[in-house]
């Protein structure tokens, strides 16, 4: 209702209003001035203020001259004294009217005084400490968004960049390896250099494991022929042992040993043109012939370095001195937070709450309201019990009457004693109501009003003309607007955006120090290459290559599948086994025979044929290192590809890595800005940290200020007729009575 009453009676205009009329409102000094030299539109615009104080002063006056001049008419011989035997007629209906009048006066009154005594307990506990608490909490919410946003901004800003520049000194040290890279994808000359590097350095080992293979084979297979004779002879001799029995067994037995045989067959190694081709290999120094070819690549990559270290070095420079100018403005930010003393403000809200003389000036306006509290309940107090008096007591006894008792005249007395209490008292509860209404009216309407509706347009433009004013008084560098702040922080905006960051740090200064690192990569990206020449395709080294290539095409798979398995078949032992199992005819020592063979040449050959397979093996990992065929197409076609188009190849790796350098750096300072502007330190936190302050003061501490002042406004206004309803009620109690020496002459007569 107080807020009805202020915002759409007393003042429903805006200060924004003040600026289609003259008013200089661009600063404070600018207000203040205007005020002084354009007093008559003030005095429009804060009209319903002027006229409601004006009133209030009136009224101040009136019931003073009231206090002092009904007393004295009270008291002075007859005056307002009535004539009872003229008034006996109407006093019945007069009381019962003025009673009524009185009744509902009183209930008004009541009303208004238990909202006194409610704001006014509320105000005591906000400026008792509530509204305090609740900006040293706003305080340190506050302080800690702020420290953790700040700690965020150089997390983003100068560790992030460590981060990209770390990727991009990975990119310009990696030129040189990727330039050659670059000419390997195009040529498969270093791949297959390597490749024979590594093959070339196992000649020597791929002969003796080749010789050795040979040779193992030959012994082997000149046993496997000894062990088929040998096998053949005992096969015979059992077959011969056989030839009387012709059960089923024995027929079984006959026809199994008849085709047992040498499983294997070693005479298929053959590696001698293979050994012919390493051979060759060695005597005509292929092993050289590699290295001249490496070196000329090597020879390359020199080149490629040469030519681009000083680029290289300007870009690390550049790189170095845009790390060390974020650092300064890492710097630069947190000292710009020190400069906002949060801990100092707070010492000095708490010094203030804690001071002496502001505790009395609480425990003073808190006495001073309660006690205007309660001289309004004691006018309430003294109309009920008057008006009760007046009613349930009977009349005056005559004074010559024997007797005495309470009689009406007591209704009387406490009903003028109220008069008398709220005669004195209401000219200074007419002014305490004039200056809280000043007060808190142009408070509410001119600050809180727009606060609490600071998302309106017409509250957002005063609130604008507050961040002017204020916008200087931050010493911080911060080029605060603490309401647009507010309004910011409501629609979760970032701090950068929020605060004004860029008043200290500009998001293009990112740009700017990072321009230094672009020039750099520039001049790095325009640089021209003139790798050296070279002889890639001998003709002593091509030759070498096709003959490894038409010598080495060895079958390996071929050997192991005929040198692999059991070396007999069927197996020795288990053929010993059968031959000793047959009843019908003894072939044990037939048997023994076979185990025999087994044991003495069957064992060694599978052991020797291990080492064999091992060889084999062994010469096979170095024979795949490299196709040779495939090696020496490929060294012709290289020679000609990196002699024809090989500064070419390199141009363009090295444009390619400039060009991720530019998207690195680009999409750090895109990243950057984008998290700057819209994602770092969201202040939604401190929007809300700084509207509980507002709510303190505007919706708890005013709002109860104001309520105190309304509803003692609304007792004077029914202390008025509450006045006119007591005098006469108590006229009406006092007729037909003797309540003071005061005698009519018409009564006397």
């Amino acid at each position: 209702m107080t807020r009805f009453f202020l915002e759409n009676i007393v003042q429903q205009k805006y200060l924004t209003e003040m600026q289609h009329v003259g008013g200089d409102l661009s600063s404070l000094s600018s207000a203040v001035g205007s005020f002084t030299g354009n007093w008559q539109a003030w005095t429009v615009h804060y009209i319903g203020f002027a006229v409601c104080f004006a009133l209030g002063l009136v009224l101040f006056a009136v019931m003073l001259l009231t206090c002092l001049i009904f007393p004295c008419c009270r008291c002075c011989g007859r005056c307002g004294a009535p004539n009872p035997s003229r008034q006996r007629g109407v006093a019945k209906g007069c009381k019962i009217g003025c009673s009524l009048v009185l009744g509902v006066v009183v209930v008004g009154l009541i009303f208004g005084t238990v909202g006194m005594f409610v704001t006014n307990e509320a105000l005591k506990d906000q400026l008792a400490g509530d509204l305090f608490e609740k900006v040293g909490r706003a305080l340190d919410g506050v302080q800690s968004y702020v420290e953790r946003t700040f700690e965020e901004i150089v997390r983003v800003v100068y560790d992030q960049f460590r981060v990209t520049m770390n990727g991009v000194l990975a990119l310009i040290g990696d030129v040189q390896g990727g330039a050659m890279k670059a000419i390997d994808d195009s040529t498969g000359v270093v791949t297959t250099l390597n490749q024979l590097d590594n093959f070339s350095s196992q000649l020597e080992a791929l002969q003796v494991h080749l010789m050795r293979s040979e040779s193992m084979a030959a012994d082997l297979d000149a046993q496997a022929k000894q062990l088929g004779i040998d096998l053949s002879a005992i096969a015979s001799n059992v077959t011969s042992a056989l030839s009387g029995c012709y059960s089923a067994e024995c027929n079984l037995t006959s026809v199994e040993v008849r085709g047992a045989k040498v499983a294997v067959d070693f005479g298929a190694v053959n590696v001698s043109t293979a050994i012919a081709a390493v051979n060759l290999s060695l005597a005509v120094g292929l092993r050289g012939m590699v290295n001249i070819s490496l070196q000329q690549i090597r020879n390359i990559e020199r080149s490629i370095n040469a030519t681009i270290s000083p680029n290289i070095d300007d870009v690390l420079t550049a790189a170095r001195r845009v790390e060390s100018q974020l650092s300064d403005l890492a710097d630069r930010l947190t000292s710009t937070l020190n400069g906002i003393e949060f801990d100092s403000i707070q010492k000095t809200i708490n010094d203030f709450q804690d001071e002496d003389t502001y505790k009395m000036a609480v425990d003073i306006t808190y006495g001073v309201f309660l006690g205007f509290s309660c001289m309004v309940s004691l006018v309430i107090f003294l109309d009920l019990l008057g008006l009760l008096m007046g009613w349930i007591l009977p009349p005056d006894r005559h004074t010559d009457s024997a007797g005495c008792g309470c009689t009406k005249a007591v209704g009387y007395h406490l009903l003028m004693t109220g008069t008398a209490v709220t005669l004195i008292f209401y000219w200074l509860f007419s002014l305490l109501v004039a200056i809280l209404f000043v007060f808190g009216g142009l408070v509410q309407t001119e600050l809180c009003r727009n606060i609490v509706k600071f998302d309106k347009p017409d509250s957002a433009a005063v609130l604008s003309i507050y961040d002017d004013w204020t916008s200087g008084l931050f010493s911080s560098g911060l080029k605060i607007r603490p309401f647009q702040t507010y309004s910011d922080c409501h629609l979760d905006k970032s701090f950068y955006e929020a605060f004004a960051v860029a008043s200290v740090f500009n998001v293009s200064e990112i740009a700017d120090k990072s321009s230094g690192i672009k020039e750099s990569v520039e001049s790095f990206k325009g640089q021209t290459f003139d790798p050296p020449l070279v002889n890639l395709s001998d003709p002593d080294f091509i030759h070498v290559l096709r003959v490894l290539e038409e010598d080495l095409k060895l079958n390996f798979t071929h050997f192991y599948a005929n040198v692999n398995g059991s070396l007999t078949d069927p197996y020795l032992l288990s053929l010993a086994a059968k031959l000793d199992s047959l009843k019908d005819v003894n072939l044990t020592g037939y048997a023994t025979d076979l185990r025999t063979l087994d044991r003495s040449k069957v064992v060694p050959m599978s052991s020797a044929r291990d080492q064999l397979l091992d060889s084999l093996q062994a010469a096979e990992s170095v024979v795949r290192l490299v196709s040779s065929g495939s090696a020496a197409d490929v060294l012709v076609q290289s020679e000609i590809v990196i002699n024809a188009n090989g500064s070419r190849i390199v141009s363009h790796f090295v444009n390619d890595t400039a060009d991720a350098i530019y998207r690195a750096v680009d999409q750090y300072l895109n990243v950057t800005t984008a998290a700057l502007e819209g994602d770092v330190g969201k202040c939604r936190p401190l929007y809300r940290s700084v509207k509980g302050v507002f709510d303190g003061f505007c919706t708890q501490f005013l709002y109860s200020l104001n309520g105190y002042w309304y509803c003692l406004g609304w007792n004077l206004f029914f202390l008025i007729p509450n006045l006119c309803a007591s005098v006469k009620l108590a006229s009406a109690f006092r007729i037909g009575t003797s309540v003071n020496t005061v005698k009519h002459q018409d009564h006397q007569e």
